[in-house]
């Protein structure tokens, strides 16, 4: 599951992303995706208001929704099916309490949803399958732990964590629809699958690596990228 290869391939993505923000002249983005057209999506921010471009024949910048607030940033983006997008907002309008939302765009409409459930303070590798079938990795302040959250379309929920897992910190949606996340459990790293209401591994976890990110190659095989440590 682990090998040379996946470290190369991280270098190369966010090269990649550093190329992309240079040529737009170094806004500052967080996130990237793919639209159902093959245009590319970058969020972030330009002089600490939230702002998004696209990339067709060319990097253009997009009207924020409404609901985004006068000041802040985009932290993350995924699509939700085509034309649909769920956004990750940092509200700095407070800058001593900044705040952390999610924005849905849905038929061309833009909506909020609920605040966070209590104690968790942020959002990580949102994916979706749709308007209503959201998942991401949060963190709880109050009992610093990782949380892997659920949005159903009306509620959050909270899903278990892979037993005797203390971090989470990659989390990728399967072509056919399964959760996969690594799992981290005194210095041993590994992967599971998300099946029937519990985690699974898939194969031995190993010890003294840490698992950043998650991509399945067109040939089906699942890559990590790891740091040591």
């Amino acid at each position: 599951m682990f090998n040379s290869r996946p470290f190369l391939f991280s270098v190369l993505v966010t090269s990649s992303l550093w190329l992309c923000v240079r040529d737009t002249c170094a806004q500052s983005y967080n996130a990237i995706c793919t639209l159902a057209n093959g245009d590319l999506l970058m969020v972030g921010h330009k002089n600490d208001v939230p702002l998004m471009s696209i990339y067709g024949a060319a990097w253009v910048d997009q009207p924020n929704p409404e609901q985004a607030p006068a000041k802040g940033e985009f932290r993350a983006v995924c699509t939700a099916g085509p034309g649909n997008l769920f956004l990750v907002v940092e509200d700095e309008s407070d800058p001593k309490k900044p705040k952390i939302g999610l924005l849905l765009r849905e038929n061309g409409l833009w909506s909020e949803l609920p605040a966070l459930p209590k104690g968790l303070n942020s959002v990580y590798d949102p994916v979706a399958t749709g308007p209503g079938a959201l998942w991401f990795r949060s963190w709880h302040t109050a009992e610093r732990r990782t949380a892997m959250v659920h949005w159903n379309g009306t509620a959050y929920k909270e899903l278990p964590r892979p037993d005797g897992t203390d971090e989470m910190h990659a989390l990728l949606l399967d072509s056919d629809g399964t959760l996969i996340a690594d799992g981290n459990m005194d210095g041993q790293a590994g992967a599971y699958r998300f099946v029937n209401g519990a985690w699974q591994p898939m194969g031995k976890a190993m010890k003294g690596l840490h698992v950043d990110r998650l991509v399945r190659l067109s040939d089906g095989t699942l890559v990590c990228s790891v740091a040591r440590g």
